[in-house]
């Protein structure tokens, strides 16, 4: 028989730029949501304002100040570097701001651009006491993004995917993800019955081989 080969491709190019932006990513037992474009669109949009300032500004100052020079090109050069790591700072903080569905938890993870920070919260999915989804505005309804709920059981352990998109299909997720649990904790829960059954018998046989149980009806010879 031939060997069968295992040939593992790796993603293309148009296919990682797609996973940076893509706003729901499964991968194996984890699905992955992020929150709307539009949310990416108003944070970016400062930076960009204030790029094009600062060229209307420099273009100006060239054209009828007459304003050149090394210290002048360099100022620029300067503000136009720091609006771009205002750009990417405000980019890093829509995409690590990540909702994460299991087949154990619901996880809400708020990092900090560039490893400055982190906090999470996480809750079982057998916590989970009720959920709901909501499209908040006409806008909201208009690009069909929203939040979705999460109730837990325990005191400020709710948990909140705000503000992403097809809130219906991560509500349809959710509840997928609660009856594969469900269904899972009963296959699991009848193994266990069965094995302590089997144990229950094992030793009744033993105890009834070795004459430890009182017969309920005496020998048919006395």
């Amino acid at each position: 028989d031939e060997d069968l080969v295992v040939v593992r491709t790796q993603p293309g190019f148009w296919e990682s730029i797609g996973r940076l932006f893509d706003w729901r990513l499964e991968d194996g037992n984890v699905i992955t949501y992020r929150r709307n474009y539009l949310i990416l669109l108003w944070e970016i949009i400062p930076p960009m304002v204030a790029f094009m300032l600062i060229i209307v500004a420099a273009v100006a100052l060239y054209s009828y100040l007459d304003v050149s020079g090394p210290l002048f090109y360099a100022g620029v050069l300067l503000l136009l570097l720091f609006d771009l790591m205002w750009l990417l700072w405000r980019y890093e903080d829509w995409r690590n701001d990540i909702f994460q569905l299991t087949d154990r938890d619901v996880i809400d993870i708020d990092r900090k651009p560039f490893g400055f920070g982190e906090s999470r919260k996480q809750a079982p999915l057998r916590n989970i006491q009720n959920v709901r989804a909501e499209r908040p505005g006409f806008f909201a309804t208009l690009f069909d993004y929203g939040d979705v709920h999460i109730e837990t059981a325990g005191a400020d352990s709710d948990i909140d995917f705000d503000r992403v998109p097809h809130p219906s299909q991560v509500l349809s997720d959710i509840f997928r993800r609660l009856e594969e649990y469900r269904e899972g904790q009963l296959l699991k829960d009848g193994e266990t019955r069965r094995g302590e059954y089997a144990v229950l018998l094992d030793v009744y046989r033993q105890e009834m081989e070795q004459d430890r149980i009182p017969r309920r009806t005496p020998p048919i010879d006395e």
